[in-house]
């Protein structure tokens, strides 16, 4: 993609443990009290990383913390972009 002519590229700061629950309780709601302190330790606060700890869940399916994992897909984007810097 950042080939692409119309890609622009923007860097993004770690986010604090306080965004990262702020994310979690939307996306989870009352259960996000439990799994937000797992998903910022595991995330180290990347917004990425976040994002797909979550997204295989929402309110009606809460995550336990043993359940956080990245997606194989998500691995692989980050594996490509590393080969390519």
């Amino acid at each position: 993609m950042l080939g692409h002519h119309d890609v622009t590229r923007l860097p993004l700061s770690r986010l604090t443990a306080a965004e990262v629950g702020a994310y979690a309780q939307a996306r989870l709601g009352p259960a996000a009290g439990q799994v937000a302190p797992a998903v910022f330790n595991k995330s180290l606060g990347n917004p990425f990383f976040m994002v797909e700890l979550l997204r295989p869940f929402g309110m009606d399916r809460a995550p336990r913390v043993d359940q956080l994992q990245l997606p194989r897909a998500a691995l692989d984007i980050v594996r490509q972009t590393l080969e390519h810097a």
